[in-house]
């Protein structure tokens, strides 16, 4: 082959090139068949600190992408390569490479929902708030028993408890411990309004004071309609600085919330949790409340009552009396019926 057909190959070859790849990349621009299923959507992770090329394997591994040439060749076009962040993503089906490459340079996570109620005690509180995260359960319960870190949110290993407000609440799944932390900490700010905060002053209480009470008064009852009744009553009793009285808390001094006959020999039970000894709030909540509990504090049912005993029966409610005697009448009548169903302890 003389020079002259080699040169002329040549640039045939160097026009036909570029005119392929561009061709090529239009292509790769318009597929519409990034997921392997396009029926489904996908989540796909990005780890801190991850390569591409180990990212890219495993959603070549996961079969998320069909066409794994043409993805590897838009993030470089893209610069993905450069620009990953980790993160929790949601790829919908029929995603072209295009807008998958800019949903994972923008970093637009899908986010994480956290749920957590009716717990008792703050230990419980990790396990659920850490799921579905990177963020480290052991190491949020360290901080829960942290007294510097505690103190500069203002609480301390007792009082704690006091800062969960249970709800539902959106995070990543790149939040570490400390990034739930405050972002709880955000929600009991944000719940602790100025209005919140002025009606728990009404009281005498601070945000503090007013949900240690509320974890009494969600104790005391389940049914959310008597639950400014029981707050009442113990606002009665605090502003006239009697005992509390209230048998949950002997409970929570004695360790075990599922005791249904608390005894005399009970209510000696030597602990700053004790309100048949201590007088005011006990140092801290003897459970997490409930936002209708803490809402019971702030918006009592007013009325002169001074004594509660559950009725008789498995309903739950309460007798209330404003009387010492009139209280002895429904004591005695809920312990006739405890012994009548052999309830002992």
């Amino acid at each position: 082959m003389d020079l002259k057909k080699k040169i002329v190959i040549g640039m045939v070859l160097f026009s036909v090139l570029p005119i392929s790849l561009l061709f090529y990349g239009y292509q790769i621009f318009r597929a519409k068949d990034i997921l392997h299923r396009a029926e489904h959507a996908e989540y796909v992770y990005v780890h801190e600190g991850e390569e591409f090329k180990t990212f890219h394997k495993r959603m070549v591994d996961r079969k998320v992408i069909s066409n794994p040439i043409a993805f590897a060749f838009a993030a470089k076009l893209m610069k993905y390569q450069e620009n990953m962040k980790p993160g929790k993503y949601l790829l919908e089906p029929n995603s072209t490479v295009v807008e998958t490459i800019r949903l994972l340079r923008r970093g637009d996570q899908v986010p994480v929902k956290i749920t957590f109620n009716n717990l008792r005690f703050k230990d419980q509180v990790p396990g659920r708030v850490c799921k579905g995260t990177v963020a480290d359960s052991v190491e949020f319960l360290e901080m829960l028993n942290d007294k510097t870190f505690l103190n500069h949110y203002g609480f301390d290993t007792t009082t704690i408890g006091t800062m969960f407000i249970p709800d539902t609440y959106e995070v990543f799944w790149t939040y570490d411990a400390e990034d739930i932390f405050d972002r709880l900490n955000r929600a009991y700010k944000e719940f602790w309004n100025k209005e919140r905060r002025a009606k728990a002053a009404a009281q005498n209480l601070t945000p503090i004071q007013a949900t240690i009470l509320a974890s009494i008064v969600e104790e005391e009852t389940k049914h959310v309609d008597e639950m400014p009744m029981v707050a009442g009553l113990y606002l009665n009793r605090l502003k006239k600085d009697w005992l509390l009285q209230a048998d949950p808390t002997v409970k929570f001094a004695l360790g075990d919330p599922t005791i249904r006959r608390v005894l005399t020999k009970d209510l000696a039970t030597d602990s700053p949790y004790n309100t048949y000894l201590y007088k005011g709030l006990p140092p801290g909540p003897i459970r997490i409340p409930s936002i209708p509990a803490i809402k019971a504090v702030l918006n009592p049912k007013e009325h002169s009552f001074m004594y509660m005993c559950a009725k008789p029966g498995y309903d739950g409610y309460h007798n209330f009396a404003r009387t010492s005697a009139e209280h002895g009448k429904n004591s005695r009548a809920y312990q006739k019926w405890l012994s009548q169903e052999n309830i002992y302890r």
